[in-house]
């Protein structure tokens, strides 16, 4: 919340007791996403790592004949490691409240297809605390819980693993036929993203063939392929979640198959679903229609659907046609969207025109105007980013608009010198957005972390990084918690 700008008045989501309440929770975000002058703080929650994952579900790292993690408060689990909380609280050690994200952002790849069914090889696993889907699932519902108690709104990615590894486990897929032997820290750091691309042993065209056969037949009663079957068994996962959250009186954005353009990082990448654009963006919006409509025929109703692509790192729109023209390839039926979303990270002079404008500021010998022209520089990708979402309003301006997975990178990206910036938000970022009418600004900022990619500004624990996490807090639209300042584990 801003110093200079009083926060959207936004429904008090536990006054309201009705019938169908997970119905309820679901217009109550949209009316509050809408309705808000102040953007909404996302957090991603990393569990598609190793470390995230024991963030976000352990208690013992070497648990392995029962599972651990429901012996700690669900508040102490979600606050263990919070480096958001954890700075707020180097800035101000004794005030009793800490600020929380109003959006929480978790992915569904442990609940839907990551987890075996039983314990079976839990042994071999040194790094988590949880073996069977089922306890995963429970879990990430004590997650979600604790912030849709505290006026919190989840959204639900899907880092959905390749149609080729048909229904094995994490630790089927790590050893190629079932558990051979320990799952190593490099295993479960690089096979997660080996899962969702491109397979090397097995021919592009191949490929395409199965990911066609899969995309064409998952959401058909009638299909007999045995990879549409195996996909189709993912979604009745991710359907069986959205009932329990829904049983839990809450609803959430669901933002599948993101970053589908540009690249060919994930398998369902329009560079990879077909070499024809045209056919590459129709079997896309199937993919995407059909997914929906699945879910919707299991029954499930309390689902706000995100369409994220990503932007392109090496060029940027010079104008509305030029971005939109990027945006829309692929791009669902409108009616068939409820949030347009934008991964755009900020990418440190990435650009020729801002390297040259750089180089230009070392002939300014004052060093006040010198370091305040490299700043207005460096800020360029967040301005970009902003103007994106700008244009998507005054393009759609019914939808919710946001920044699905942004962030500043402080170990990677500071000046030219590759000196760290450690004011950016409080000095370049915050100021930016607020000087944006409030017609103009994105609905919600979700910033991306894990394990290797921290892109948010509380990582490496210096004074000026918990001012960082303060200034971010109180520009953007949060929710507060009484947590007594012993409660946060140092």
């Amino acid at each position: 919340m801003s110093n200079t700008e009083p926060k959207g008045c936004l429904p008090n989501l536990k006054d309201t007791v009705q019938e169908k309440e997970y119905l309820l929770h679901l217009g109550l975000m949209k009316t509050a996403l809408k309705q808000t002058d102040i953007p909404f703080l996302g957090l991603a929650e990393p569990t598609i790592s190793a470390k995230g994952t024991r963030r976000v579900h352990e208690e013992n790292p070497a648990a392995n004949d029962q599972h651990q993690a429901k012996a700690r408060p669900v508040e102490e689990i979600v606050m263990h490691y919070s480096d958001f909380i954890l700075a707020q609280r180097k800035a101000d050690p004794q005030h009793s409240q800490v600020e929380l994200p109003r959006i929480a952002q978790y992915d569904l790849y442990h609940l839907a297809e990551s987890m075996p069914e039983t314990r079976a090889g839990a042994h071999n696993d040194q790094l988590h605390s949880f073996f069977y889907r089922q306890e995963a699932i429970d879990i990430m519902l004590d997650h979600c819980q604790y912030f849709l108690d505290r006026q919190g709104f989840i959204m639900l990615m899907w880092h959905a693993f390749h149609p080729v590894w048909d229904n094995w486990n994490f630790y089927q897929i790590t050893n190629q036929s079932g558990v051979q032997g320990e799952v190593k820290w490099h295993d479960q750091m690089n096979d997660p993203f080996n899962m969702l691309h491109l397979q090397g042993s097995m021919s592009r065209a191949d490929q395409q063939k199965i990911i066609k056969r899969t995309i064409d037949g998952f959401w058909s009663s009638a299909s007999t392929d045995s990879k549409a079957l195996s996909f189709r068994k993912k979604l009745d996962h991710i359907a069986d979640f959205a009932k329990d959250l829904a049983a839990r009186k809450g609803s959430a954005i669901f933002r599948p198959y993101h970053e589908h353009s540009p690249g060919s990082w994930f398998w369902w990448c329009l560079e990879n679903l077909d070499d024809d654009p045209t056919e590459a963006a129709r079997l896309y919006r199937k993919l995407f229609h059909k997914t929906r409509e699945y879910l919707e025929g299991q029954g499930v109703d309390n689902l706000l659907y995100c369409y994220s692509p990503d932007v392109p790192h090496s060029r940027f729109f010079s104008n509305k046609g030029e971005f939109l023209a990027h945006y829309q390839k692929g791009m669902p039926d409108v009616d068939q969207l409820d949030v347009l979303g934008i991964d755009a990270y900020l990418w440190k002079l990435y650009y020729d025109d801002d390297k040259l404008d750089y180089t230009g500021t070392e002939a300014i010998t004052d060093k006040v105007s010198r370091t305040s022209a490299q700043h207005s520089i460096l800020a360029r990708p967040w301005e970009r980013a902003l103007q994106m979402c700008t244009w998507l309003r005054e393009e759609y301006p019914e939808k919710i608009v946001g920044l699905t997975e942004t962030g500043w990178n402080y170990s990677k990206w500071g000046d030219l010198e590759d000196e760290p910036i450690e004011t950016f938000w409080q000095s370049i970022g915050m100021q930016r957005l607020q000087a944006l009418p409030k017609k103009d600004r994105p609905h919600f900022i979700n910033f991306w972390r894990n394990d290797s990619d921290c892109y948010h500004p509380w990582n490496n624990g210096s004074d000026l990084f918990a001012q960082e996490a303060t200034s971010i807090a109180q520009s953007l639209e949060t929710q507060v918690a009484d947590i007594p300042p012993s409660n946060i584990v140092a």
